[in-house]
């Protein structure tokens, strides 16, 4: 089944007769209708998130035997930042990821997996600015990079994987850093190359990515700026971790 106006015009019956359809905010193809096979059948339930009396909501519609039945997720705060969709536990099928707007800068991700004709919350309420998801090539998992804003466009990044029973940290992340961190950063430098702090996250990314060298460079240019912060301590402190890096 497409997406089109009959599949738009049975969603809208499907809904409560107050509610207002609202698209996700991130990723940026993400629309307030969506078309995901959640439970591995071949076949694909619908997803749409919605807004009523306040509250925000998102909607699974499955085909089973010939007949339709939805199932119901009510939300947090009072905006949609992202929904996703991606095999988060390696089970073979697609589980869900729906990040609610607590803040202005802040969300709660929650993530979902089809068990047993319902989805269930396997996690909850993680704390995040800004969310991707993110397949390594050496590692079969999927991973899910959470930002933390710290100050300016500068975040905080923890990566997280599924290691059969809850999210927990990504030992080794230079893959990420490299292919998503690092280009982040230097773009900023980029575009503000007077602004210390992106010198110091870009050195710190690159040590993290695995190329200290470049971090130490970085680091040189960042403290050529009279700023207190970062403070020259810190940059010490971040050249220290860079050298150690490189025995």
């Amino acid at each position: 089944m497409k997406k089109s106006f009959q599949v738009s015009r049975f969603v809208r019956n499907a809904l409560p007769p107050d509610a207002r359809m609202i698209r996700p905010e991130n990723p940026k193809r993400a629309k307030a209708i969506q078309m995901e096979d959640l439970d591995g059948d071949g076949k694909y339930e619908i997803i749409v998130t919605y807004e009523l009396q306040g509250e925000m909501y998102a909607m699974i519609l499955k085909q089973d035997a010939g007949k339709w039945y939805k199932l119901t997720i009510k939300g947090s705060g009072y905006g949609i930042n992202y929904m996703d969709f991606a095999d988060i536990t390696g089970s073979g099928k697609k589980d869900l990821l729906v990040g609610w707007q607590i803040g202005n800068i802040w969300g709660e991700l929650d993530l979902y997996t089809w068990e047993k004709n319902t989805m269930k919350k396997i996690a909850k309420g993680l704390s995040y600015s800004k969310a991707d998801i993110f397949q390594s090539s050496e590692q079969e998992s999927i991973e899910l990079g959470l930002w933390s804003h710290i100050t300016g466009e500068v975040y905080d990044i923890q990566l997280v994987h599924w290691d059969g029973r809850k999210l927990t940290h990504v030992r080794d992340s230079r893959e990420y850093y490299t292919e998503r961190v690092i280009p982040y950063y230097e773009q900023k430098v980029k575009e503000i190359p007077e602004d210390p702090h992106y010198w110091y996250y870009l050195a710190d990314a690159q040590i993290n990515g695995g190329t200290p060298k470049d971090a130490l460079k970085s680091i040189v240019k960042g403290m050529a700026f009279k700023e207190s912060n970062p403070s020259k301590g810190e940059f010490l402190a971040l050249r220290k971790k860079a050298i150690r890096s490189l025995l």
